[in-house]
């Protein structure tokens, strides 16, 4: 059967060559320096025939005219094509038919049959294709979803296989659009390619406690010959396209079962994320003077924003509304549209929240902590700045720098600097309700630790301080730690200093007296020596150390030492409540190391093997804000 698409739409079902230029010989008609050729149908079956259309393509991506257009079948045994454009599709296979204009030229692939071939390796960007077969099942408004003939038994249904594009068209599409921008349409169908292969279980290794659920390639966008600046990728599937886990009933790969529910429940929270890095590297390449992709941790992070977004819309929310348990239980689409997209973002913070000292939000290694933490710190930032809008998401994803600079231009402010603040959020979270901080102090789409609470996950881990005793504890770039004290009816001081340096006396200072919720903020030199005046009632202290550097690699140790300092107060003991169940088996799958690091490859490979065959528009962008490092003391008072 051929699949037809509305008209006008043209689909060129995926110009897996398509769109490349000659710069040899004299030049084209007008001022194309590409040709652009689209078709009608989705697949073309043995005995039917489709009228191909060609035009041409400027420097700037506009459609302009060609002439003297010619058309050549190199696979005649598949198909045939007359100097019209129409194609006759002969047998099952893959056809590609050569377009030229003057001197430019390219070979479109079409499908006969309704198979296609695509490159599934994930370990090289433009050379050693792997490649796999694969039938179109079903085509939507905005995605093309194809399934690897190599896929194991057992797998979706076609209807599944629809319910999964539907949910694309109305869900995935609209959201991540809205928010990030949409992609350029490199194939000529305007549509996303999702092909389920058996290539992505092939990365979870036997017995894993984890698995791969699917990834993106930027390598995919990159033309196959070199073209507008753009150096050739000879083994990119030139297309907007993501790679699925397939369903394994039987683990007849690796031994790992996967049923089809499983993996159905899985896959539209992978897509809005795999989605979202699409979109950023495809802005990227062709729309923003961007001269490389973006820092790992930040396209990670908003990758998981996206995913935050799809259950907003899910359960019909929004950020800002600072939910909690109650909230969400209060409406049964809410719980299951948290289990679905929400959940896994608190357990990768959970992540961070075991060890804050030795991870950061900005760290190079794109861990599971790094993604909660760059996840929850994205988010306090867009609060803070009331920026939620989709103009200031699509400002992040389209900008040509990177890193801080690239969120300091769109906050317009130094956001490093807000670390320190975010840090201090963490600490007040629990008692936000009952001692309000100051608004820079406050979660305020989440009540995160009330959330963690009920899904048994680590909530911030703090360091008791007892009369006496020293603490010492080393802090990452970007990392904070967090002690705990009490002080009674007599006076105390804290005095803190970075290892290899004397301590300030507190002699010199004046004593301070703190209200519940109050917090003091400054550097060592300003707070390194605190005196508190005692009071009648037990007081308890969350000290909150934050090193603020600008670049992560760097560690700072920072003694701390108490005296006139009661018994240290209990850490915080997690409790569940009853009611609709949020899933803390759903949540712990975002605890995936092994997925995580096979990502955090598959992006820095796109960085070393793709990132040089982007034209250089400009100087390379710094990837943080500038300052100095230092380490910011912030003393808040819980009751």
């Amino acid at each position: 059967m051929t699949i037809r698409m509305r008209a006008p739409v043209l689909l060129a079902l995926l110009a897996l060559a398509g769109m490349l230029s000659c710069s040899d010989g004299p030049t084209s008609p007008g001022d194309a320096t590409a040709l652009r050729v689209s078709s009608p149908a989705v697949a073309l079956e043995v005995g039917d025939s489709v009228m191909l259309s060609v035009s041409g393509v400027s420097a700037n991506g506009e459609p302009v005219s060609v002439s003297g257009v010619t058309f050549t079948s190199l696979d005649t045994q598949i198909a045939t094509v007359d100097q019209r454009g129409m194609v006759y599709g002969v047998a099952a296979g893959m056809a590609r038919i050569e377009v030229k204009a003057g001197a430019l030229r390219d070979t479109f692939r079409l499908s006969v049959g309704g198979r296609l071939q695509f490159n599934v390796s994930s370990t090289q960007a433009c050379s050693m294709p792997t490649l796999r077969d694969a039938r179109i099942v079903t085509a939507s408004d905005h995605a093309i979803i194809a399934e690897d003939l190599n896929n194991p038994a057992g797998g979706f249904t076609d209807a599944q296989y629809r319910h999964i594009a539907v949910t694309f068209d109305t869900l995935v599409y609209p959201v991540v659009t809205s928010a990030f921008g949409n992609p350029r349409d490199v194939d000529g169908n305007e549509r996303v390619v999702i092909l389920y292969t058996s290539a992505v279980n092939e990365l979870t290794a036997r017995g894993s406690q984890s698995f791969v659920a699917g990834f993106f390639f930027s390598r995919d966008l990159f033309p196959t010959e070199s073209r507008n600046g753009l150096q050739g990728c000879q083994a990119s599937n030139q297309a907007e396209m993501f790679y699925m886990l397939a369903p394994d009933p039987e683990g007849a790969v690796n031994g790992n079962k996967r049923t089809s529910e499983f993996v159905m429940s899985r896959t539209i929270a992978t897509v809005g994320h795999e989605f979202q890095h699409l979109i950023n590297a495809s802005r990227r390449l062709f729309e923003s003077d961007a001269s490389e992709f973006e820092t790992i941790w930040l396209n990670e992070g908003l990758s998981h924003i996206a995913e935050e977004m799809l259950f907003y819309e899910a359960a019909g929310l929004g950020p800002g509304q600072r939910l909690n348990v109650e909230k969400l239980r209060s409406r049964a689409t809410q719980v299951s549209a948290f289990n679905m997209y929400g959940g896994g973002n608190f357990g990768r913070l959970a992540k961070y929240m075991e060890t804050p000292s030795s991870e950061s939000p900005y760290e190079m290694d794109d861990n599971l902590a790094t993604r909660g933490a760059t996840w929850s710190f994205l988010r306090y930032a867009a609060d803070r700045a009331g920026r939620n809008n989709p103009a200031f998401w699509q400002a992040l994803s389209g900008a040509p720098t990177v890193g801080f600079a690239n969120l300091d231009a769109a906050f317009g402010t130094s956001t490093r600097q807000w670390v320190a603040d975010w840090a201090v959020a963490n600490a007040a979270d629990r008692f936000q309700s009952t001692n309000p901080v100051e608004e820079k102090f406050r979660h305020k789409s989440w009540d995160m630790h009330d959330i963690m609470d009920e899904l048994n996950l680590s909530t911030l881990k703090t360091i008791p301080l007892s009369n006496g005793e020293t603490s010492t504890v080393d802090i990452k770039a970007g990392g904070s730690a967090h002690v705990r004290f009490r002080i009674g009816a007599d006076d105390a001081s804290i005095l803190s200093s970075l290892q290899g340096n004397t301590a300030p006396s507190c002699g010199s200072s004046g004593k301070r007296t703190l209200k519940p919720g109050e917090v003091v903020q400054g550097t060592l030199a300003q707070l390194g020596a605190l005196c508190l005046a005692g009071a009648p009632s037990n007081q308890y202290f969350v000290l909150t150390a934050t090193h603020q550097a600008p670049t992560e690699g760097t560690t700072a140790t920072l003694v701390v030492s108490g005296s006139g300092l009661l018994s240290p107060p209990q850490a915080s003991i997690a409790s569940q409540g009853s009611g609709l169940a949020l899933s803390r088996a759903r949540a712990l799958e975002g605890v995936s190391e092994p997925a995580a690091s096979f990502e955090y490859r598959l992006r820095k490979r796109e960085i070393e093997e793709l990132g040089w065959r982007i034209p250089q528009r400009g100087a390379p962008s710094l990837q943080t804000s500038g300052g100095s490092s230092e380490v910011i003391l912030a003393l808040m008072r819980i009751w």
